[in-house]
């Protein structure tokens, strides 16, 4: 799975890397380069090869520590079905599958349930997990949720239901402030809506629970944004770095 980076941060060669983390003088760096025993992002290493410091270099499976703080951050699109967890006996597939063995000991920042997709980050670092799920640093995400009326809905009733949503709490127990709209379209013929959504707090489950309080279905739900981070243009099941100076706290 190739490292889907392309922010701008000063190369170093591979070799050179290897040489200041202990693996013995460039040459020897570049012998075990050669002897297929390093990987960059999960990818086995090339000589000559230049690196970031957001690059994830490993040798024999094992990661060397960032150059400047051994912290690592993934921004991985996770696709439906997966189970966002490190270990679970009853899940066909975990976002572990996805990440090669250096990144395997990384766990996922909060939720994203098995039926959701979208953007999950994944860290060494404890700090900025709390911090990104903690209610009080009232960190954004944003999703894209289609809906599905169980009943028949006019346009006027859906947008009546949509700026509810906004200035009421419509599901106790899984909400604790209003959503945020961003945008709202509605398919009377189909029964349809689309609106993108943006809320503070990480309660199981919640987007669902409001729209179904209010009458329709969650058909669809893609998280797209985490505090500045952005899914863009990542393939789904695969993963980018991100540097971890680069999330606003």
């Amino acid at each position: 799975m190739p490292n889907g980076n392309t922010m701008s941060k000063e190369e170093s060669r591979l070799n050179k890397v290897l040489a200041q983390h202990g693996y013995g003088s460039r040459r020897a760096a570049d012998a075990i380069i050669e002897a297929g025993r390093v990987t960059v992002n999960g990818q086995p290493a090339t000589m000559g090869q230049k690196v970031t410091d957001s690059d994830i270099v490993a040798v024999d499976a094992k990661p060397i520590t960032n150059h400047t703080t051994g912290k690592i951050v993934l921004a991985f699109n996770k696709p439906r079905g997966v189970t966002t967890t490190k270990k679970d006996p009853f899940a066909k597939v975990t976002v572990m599958d996805y990440l090669p063995p250096e990144l395997q000991h990384l766990n996922p920042v909060g939720r994203l349930d098995r039926d959701s997709h979208g953007l999950l980050l994944l860290t060494n670092d404890g700090d900025l997990a709390a911090k990104l799920t903690h209610p009080r640093y009232e960190h954004e995400k944003e999703y894209e949720v289609t809906l599905s009326a169980m009943y028949t809905v006019s346009p006027d009733t859906f947008v009546r239901d949509i700026n509810k949503a906004q200035k009421c709490i419509v599901s106790p127990g899984h909400q604790t402030k209003p959503l945020r709209i961003l945008t709202q379209t509605y398919d009377a013929k189909q029964q349809t809506g689309f609106v993108t959504v943006v809320i503070s707090e990480g309660k199981k489950r919640q987007i669902r629970h409001v729209f179904q309080d209010l009458g329709y279905f969650v058909t669809d739900l893609k998280r797209t944004r985490i505090a500045n981070i952005t899914l863009a243009d990542l393939p789904e099941g695969r993963y980018r770095t991100i540097d971890p100076s680069r999330i606003r706290l």
